[in-house]
């Protein structure tokens, strides 16, 4: 051992320790570039990250409803298969020569 480096406890880290891991918070700010250092841009981009979330939930919602919507219709073509009908209850035939 050289005396240069310093030789790592052996116990549980404590909360002054050096050893002791980062708090997730103060990890994930860390990574955090600031251009200025006023709080009101901080809250300004917060609530700008909270309002791209709720639209992009928004978004979400409506794509997944418009699809199910979409599956419902097709489903219920196939099942009824009634399309198209005359005013008779008939699908109506092709004009055209007759094979008879």
């Amino acid at each position: 051992m050289t005396a240069s480096t310093t030789p790592r406890p052996s116990g549980p880290p404590t909360s002054g320790s050096p050893w002791a891991p980062a708090p997730e918070v103060a990890r994930k700010a860390s990574r955090m570039i600031l251009s200025d250092d006023n709080f009101a841009t901080i809250v300004f981009a917060v609530e700008m990250g909270r309002e791209l979330y709720d639209n992009l939930l928004r978004y979400l919602r409506f794509v997944l409803v418009l699809l199910v919507v979409f599956v419902l219709t097709f489903l219920g073509a196939a099942v009824f298969n009634s399309w198209p009908v005359s005013s008779a209850g008939r699908v109506p035939r092709a004009r055209g020569r007759s094979r008879a």
